[in-house]
């Protein structure tokens, strides 16, 4: 028993160590070991061989592994500096990225504080505009209407000096023409229609029927009409011109009201009214530019016979039966036709 003992013992003993030669050896070596072992150890030599074979063997397979080793150190140390290499590219890649992103960013707060600033500077612009325009306007808004004062002034200086002008006309006409009421209703409203180009007549009508007569001048400040008829149309042409300035002036505005002024304005006067048959008492004179007017109309002969001998001025209409002493009722008779007329019509 206690031999059997022993061998269990020395059993367990050698499976050990084989099992530590075993985990400490590698596969060839086991291989080897278990072909000697099967091999029943032939012989001591060939366990020296196989055991320097081994030794030989163990020593390329440590050379081996420390050359591997070495090469795995190497190879990890070159990793490392790759590694290394690789994240100081990309540091320096971010880094670049980031010097890029703010120089992107930098630019573009640059470019939209330039952009502020020209929008700025086209705010200031525009309102530059807008001040000088409102400016402009308001100038000339003050222009227009001192315009407007000062055409208002001269439109009412040339209204007074207008109807100057028109109130002169009768005067001129009542002392240096010889004027008179009118022969077919008696009326002694008339209007001037023309004047001859030497102011030597000039031609009127009756505003209420519409008879139209010719009055001789009679003094020479019938000349002063010519000069007084030309400066009323002057007036009446300024006054035309000053209308249409306004109008011009004041068309902007809405609501504004138009002025208007004629081209042409009538010269109304009054002749001195001629007395009624039921009024006359007495003949009156006729008047030496009575006598001359008659004389050259009737060409200083005599209307009926043609004859310039004993001439006499006859009233057409009889003083007796309502006749006026007019230019329009004298004719020239001679001696005999106007005995002859008598008192007839």
């Amino acid at each position: 028993m206690e031999g059997i003992s022993i061998l269990v013992g020395l059993g367990i003993i050698g499976a050990i160590l084989f099992w530590k030669l075993s985990a400490s050896e590698s596969a060839e070596e086991r291989m080897a070991r278990l072909d000697r072992l099967d091999r029943g150890y032939a012989g001591g030599e060939e366990q020296e061989l196989q055991a320097e074979r081994g030794l030989e063997e163990r020593r390329k397979r440590e050379k081996q592994e420390q050359e591997r080793t070495t090469r795995k150190s190497m190879l990890a140390r070159h990793f490392e500096q790759e590694l290394q290499k690789a994240r100081e590219e990309q540091e320096l890649k971010a880094h670049e990225k980031m010097k890029r992103m703010e120089a992107e960013r930098r630019l573009a707060t640059e470019q939209r504080m330039e952009a502020e600033r020209r929008l700025v500077k086209e705010a200031e612009r525009r309102l530059a505009e807008e001040l000088a325009t409102e400016q402009r306007m308001e100038a000339e808004r003050r222009l227009a209407k001192e315009a407007e004062r000062r055409l208002a002034e001269e439109l009412a200086t040339e209204h007074r000096r207008k109807e100057e002008l028109r109130e002169q006309f009768p005067r001129i006409i009542e002392t240096a023409f010889l004027v008179k009421s009118c022969p077919r209703c008696h009326e002694n409203q008339m209007g001037l229609v023309s004047i001859s180009p030497n102011a030597k007549s000039i031609q009127y009508r009756c505003e209420i029927c519409g008879k139209v007569q010719r009055a001789a001048a009679g003094s020479p400040e019938a000349l002063k009409i010519k000069e007084l008829v030309g400066e009323y149309d002057l007036q009446v042409e300024r006054l035309a011109a000053h209308a249409r300035l306004q109008e011009s002036l004041q068309r902007p505005r809405r609501g504004a009201q138009r002025v208007r002024v004629k081209a042409e304005l009538p010269l109304y006067f009054v002749v001195p009214e001629a007395m009624m048959p039921y009024e006359k008492t007495t003949r009156e004179t006729i008047t030496k530019a009575m006598r001359t007017e008659v004389y050259r109309r009737d060409n200083g002969q005599c209307v009926e016979c043609g004859s310039k001998e004993q001439l006499h001025f006859d009233h057409i209409l009889p003083v007796a039966k309502g006749g006026t002493t007019a230019v329009c009722n004298l004719q020239l008779l001679c001696q005999s036709c106007n005995l002859a007329k008598g008192a007839r019509i």
